[in-house]
C-alpha cells in the first residue's frame, strides 16, 4: 500500500512548463514581502529547501501539507484531485531584475486522506558556482485560486557552503525541511563536492544567549567567539553519507573544510522545538511583558503552572480573556521560532521579540543587507518602522540585528501594557 503520509514526488524536466511571453519583473527588494510573516492570512504554508547536485545544477525540494489544499472530485473522476502550480524565478541578486532562470510545474494529486499527509517532491533547476541568487517561489493551489509567494536565498558561492549538504530521514529516505533536530533523532547527512573526501569536523558550541535587549536600549553585545567547546570528526562512506545523532543540546557546525568558515550547522533545542507546549517554555518569553521581580517570582515558584496562570488572569481581568490572550502571545512565540531562529531559539531574537509584542508587519522591505518592517501604512508619519541588519554568520543566514533607538522607549512601554490588559496588538487586522 502506498504511504499516504508522505508522498515523494519526482517532478522531471519534461514536466516543466517554461514561462514565455514579454513581461518586466519587478525587483525583490521594491516588492512588499510581509505577507511571509501574515502566517494566519494564507491557507498554505509550504517549505523549501535547496541542494547543489552539479557544477550547473541545482535542486529545489518542497513540502506542501496535504490538509492545506482544497480536493475536489468531478463526475469522471473515482477520486477528488487538488491541482496545485509551483513557479519560480531564479534572480541574479534581490536588488537586481535580471532572471537567471524560470520555470513552473503543475502537479495533481488523488490520493486525499482526511488523515492528511505531504507532497514533498524536488525541482532541478539552473544555477552555477560561484554565485549567490534569490528565488522567488510562487505556490498556486488552482482549485481554491488562492497563491503565495516565498523567497529563499541560493547560495553557490562555494563547494563549503550549506546547501552543498543534504540531510534525509533515515525512517522516509527523504529530505529534512529543517535544520533543529529531535533527541535521539538520527538522520543522513551527505556531502560530495570533493571527490576521496573521507572525514567531516564537527564544531560543538554549547552556548547560552541573553535575552534581547527592549529597542529603545543600545546594547554593547560581546562579540562572539568561534572557539569551539569540543571538534570531533565523523567518517564518510563510499556513498558520502553519514548518519548523525546529537544528545547533547547546543549547536553543531559541519565542515568539509577549516580553512573555511562554512558550513552546514544543525541544533538542539528543547525537545519539541519549535513548539510551545509546556509551562516551562511558556515562563521564559514572558520576560518580554515583566518586571525583574514578577518573572523571578514565577520562574522559581514552587508551582510555577499556578503563578503563570495567575498572572495572565489577574492582568487580562478573567480566565476566558487570559485562555484568548495566552493562545495569540504564544502562537506568535512558535512562529518567531518558524521564522527567525539561527543559532539561537527564535523568540529569542532581534526579529522575535518585535514580532511577538508588535504581531506580523504590514509592509516589509528586503535587500540582500538588511529588512524593515512598516506597522501601519508606508510613509505615514503615525507608522512605527524597524530596521533590521543582517550579521554575516556562518552558522545561519537568518541572523539579524535591530538598529535600536530611545526614540522606541514610550511606544514600547505602550505595547508591554496592552498586553498586560489583555488587550492584543495586530496593526495587519
Amino acid at each position: 500500500m502506498k504511504n499516504i503520509f508522505n508522498r515523494y514526488l519526482l517532478i522531471l524536466l519534461s514536466a516543466l512548463f517554461l514561462f514565455v511571453g514579454c513581461f518586466t519583473p519587478r525587483k525583490i527588494s521594491n516588492q512588499n514581502t510581509a505577507s511571509a510573516y501574515q502566517k494566519e492570512a494564507s491557507f498554505l504554508h509550504p517549505q523549501y529547501e535547496a541542494y547543489h547536485n552539479s557544477e550547473s545544477k541545482s535542486l529545489l525540494y518542497f513540502k506542501i501539507n496535504c490538509k492545506e489544499l482544497l480536493y475536489v472530485k468531478s463526475p469522471e473522476k473515482q477520486n477528488a484531485e487538488a491541482t496545485i502550480k509551483i513557479s519560480y524565478k531564479l534572480f541574479s541578486s534581490i536588488e537586481k531584475k535580471q532572471i537567471a532562470d524560470s520555470s513552473s510545474i503543475k502537479v495533481v494529486d488523488n490520493e486525499y486522506s482526511s488523515e492528511g499527509g505531504f507532497l514533498i517532491g524536488k525541482i532541478e533547476f539552473n544555477a552555477s558556482y560561484p554565485n549567490i541568487y534569490v528565488m522567488e517561489i510562487t505556490l498556486s493551489d488552482l482549485n481554491r485560486n488562492q497563491e503565495v509567494k516565498s523567497i529563499i536565498n541560493i547560495d553557490k558561492s562555494s563547494l563549503f557552503t550549506r546547501q552543498n549538504f543534504s540531510i534525509t530521514s533515515i525512517n522516509s529516505q527523504q529530505p529534512i525541511f529543517r535544520n533543529a533536530l529531535s533527541e535521539n533523532e538520527s538522520v543522513l547527512l551527505k556531502y560530495n563536492k570533493i571527490p576521496n573526501k573521507k572525514e567531516l569536523t564537527i564544531r560543538y558550541y554549547n552556548r547560552s544567549f541573553p535575552f534581547p535587549a527592549p529597542p529603545f536600549i543600545v546594547s554593547n553585545n560581546k562579540p562572539f567567539s568561534y572557539a569551539a567547546d569540543s571538534v570531533f570528526t565523523i567518517q564518510l562512506s563510499d556513498s558520502s553519507t553519514a548518519i548523525v545523532r546529537f544528545n547533547n543540546r547546543g549547536f553543531y557546525h559541519i565542515q568539509a573544510d577549516t580553512t573555511q568558515k562554512e558550513g552546514i550547522t544543525l541544533y538542539r533545542f528543547v525537545e519539541d522545538f519549535p513548539i510551545i507546549n509546556t509551562t516551562a517554555k511558556m515562563v521564559a518569553p514572558l520576560r518580554y511583558l515583566t518586571t525583574s521581580q514578577e518573572y523571578n517570582e514565577i520562574l522559581y515558584s514552587k508551582n510555577q503552572k499556578a503563578s503563570f496562570d495567575d498572572f495572565w488572569i489577574k492582568n487580562a481581568g478573567n480566565p476566558d480573556r487570559a485562555r484568548e490572550v495566552v493562545k495569540a502571545y504564544y502562537n506568535r512565540v512558535q512562529n518567531a521560532n518558524e521564522f527567525f531562529t539561527s543559532y539561537d531559539e527564535g523568540w529569542k531574537t532581534d526579529r522575535g521579540i518585535i514580532y511577538i509584542i508588535y504581531g506580523p508587519p504590514n509592509v516589509t522591505f528586503k535587500n540582500g543587507y538588511s529588512e524593515t518592517w512598516i506597522y501601519g501604512e508606508e510613509n505615514s508619519y503615525k507608522s512605527i518602522n524597524f530596521s533590521f541588519v543582517r550579521v554575516l554568520n556562518p552558522f545561519s543566514d537568518n541572523d539579524y540585528i535591530l538598529n535600536r533607538s530611545e526614540t522606541y522607549k514610550d511606544e514600547w512601554y505602550k505595547m508591554g501594557e496592552l498586553w498586560r490588559q489583555g488587550r492584543i496588538y495586530n496593526s495587519t487586522r
